[in-house]
C-alpha cells in the first residue's frame, strides 16, 4: 500500500487543477511520512490561489451586472479598468496570477477585474468579449476598449499598463 501512495504522490506534482491534487490528498493516510506536512503546504497555497484579494482595486467579478456596474462607475471617473478573463484550471492563468496581483498592489488607479470563464453568473460578459482563450487580458479606458491580448506575457501586460494610464 505504501508504494501506491509514494507513487501517487510522485505523480502528483504533474496534476494540474487543485481538485484532483485535493481529492488524491485526502485519499492517502496520514500516518505516512511527508503526507502531513504536503497537505499543509497545499492548502496554503490553495487558499492563497482562490481566496480574494486584499487589494482594493482587485476585484473578483461574480455576476454580469457587477462587471458592468463597475466598467459604468469607471467610465465617469475615466479610470484605466484592466480585466483578467480567467479560469481556474488553466495552467498558464494560474502562472500570472502573482504578477497581475503585483501589477494591482503597484497600480492603486488601475481597476483590476477577474472574470472566471467557467462562471455561468458571467456567461452574458464572456459571450460579449468574444473570449476564445485564457487568459484574456482587455483594457478599457473612457469605458471604451481599448487593448485586447491572449497568454501569459507579463511584460506585455506592464507595458500596456503604462501606456494607458
Amino acid at each position: 500500500a505504501h508504494r501506491i501512495y509514494l507513487l501517487l504522490l510522485a505523480r502528483f506534482v504533474y496534476i494540474s487543477t487543485f481538485k484532483m491534487q485535493r481529492a488524491i490528498l485526502r485519499s492517502i493516510p496520514g500516518n505516512l511520512t511527508g503526507v502531513a506536512s504536503l497537505r499543509m503546504g497545499f492548502n496554503a497555497s490553495y487558499k492563497r490561489w482562490m481566496g480574494s484579494s486584499a487589494n482594493e482595486n482587485l476585484i473578483d467579478v461574480s455576476n454580469d451586472d457587477q462587471f458592468k456596474s463597475l466598467l459604468d462607475d469607471s467610465t465617469k471617473s475615466g479610470q484605466l479598468v484592466l480585466v483578467d478573463f480567467t479560469a481556474k484550471w488553466c495552467g498558464p492563468c494560474r502562472m500570472i496570477a502573482p504578477t497581475y496581483e503585483r501589477l494591482s498592489s503597484q497600480n492603486p488607479s488601475v481597476l483590476f477585474l477577474k472574470v472566471d470563464i467557467d462562471n455561468e453568473k458571467l456567461e452574458s460578459t464572456v459571450n460579449e468579449h468574444n473570449i476564445t482563450g485564457v487568459p484574456t487580458f482587455v483594457y478599457y479606458k473612457n469605458g471604451r476598449r481599448v487593448e485586447c491580448f491572449s497568454g501569459a506575457r507579463a511584460q506585455m501586460l506592464e507595458d500596456l499598463i503604462v501606456k494607458h494610464k
